[in-house]
């Protein structure tokens, strides 16, 4: 068997190992550049933490704005209650102060009617007092009369003596009787004998129904 050349090795050999070529020998680790790198990933974590903190105060200042806005809407929905109920409470003043003004109205308008009636009634009083104080004349009576009407009439108290005399300066000035004056002149001329003729009047019914 003969030596076998290297170009005959070549011929023998498989193809993909013919045409690898033989790499190069890595080269050796430079540690500056490697302390390099390591500062420049350290430089970057760096500026990311601090975008992370800046990023975390950001969101902590938006989550104090949204419990401040939470707040702030608790407290506008509380006065929105609070205003609700006052215009409740109003509108209900409202309708009992109308139904009070419609009572006052109506209460007015029956006072109105009532003082219409009194004036009326007054009226109509003073025209009986006034007929029936006014009486005939009573000089002409004898002295038995005049003694028996004038015990009757002040018993009675329709003869004021005191306020006759008061009210009647003429009767106060001639020294009269008021009683005898009253019997004599004053019915006939229409003269009261007592302040309040209604009363006097009613006592003198009274005491004509004793009498009869």
């Amino acid at each position: 068997m003969g030596k076998i050349t290297g170009q005959d090795w070549n011929l023998h050999m498989p193809n993909h190992m013919t045409d690898t070529p033989v790499s190069e020998p890595a080269p050796a680790c430079d540690p500056y550049d490697t302390q390099v790198d390591l500062m420049l990933a350290q430089h970057a974590l760096d500026q990311a933490e601090r975008r992370i903190a800046a990023m975390a105060a950001e969101l902590g200042a938006v989550t104090q704005l949204l419990v401040v806005a939470q707040t702030d809407r608790a407290e506008l929905q509380r006065l929105d209650d609070i205003a609700a109920r006052q215009r409740q409470q109003l509108e209900s003043m409202g309708r009992e102060f109308a139904a009070q003004s419609a009572l006052l109205s109506g209460l007015e308008a029956e006072l109105a009617a009532l003082r219409a009636t009194r004036q009326t009634a007054q009226a109509d009083v003073a025209a009986i007092v006034k007929t029936f104080w006014q009486g005939p004349d009573g000089r002409g009576l004898s002295e038995k009369l005049r003694a028996r009407y004038a015990r009757r009439l002040t018993e009675a108290g329709v003869i004021d003596p005191a306020w006759y005399l008061e009210s009647y300066s003429d009767v106060r000035e001639h020294g009269a009787d008021p009683v005898r004056h009253y019997i004599e002149y004053g019915l006939a001329e229409g003269r009261r004998p007592h302040p309040d003729p209604a009363a006097a009047a009613a006592t003198v019914e009274t005491q004509v129904d004793r009498n009869a």
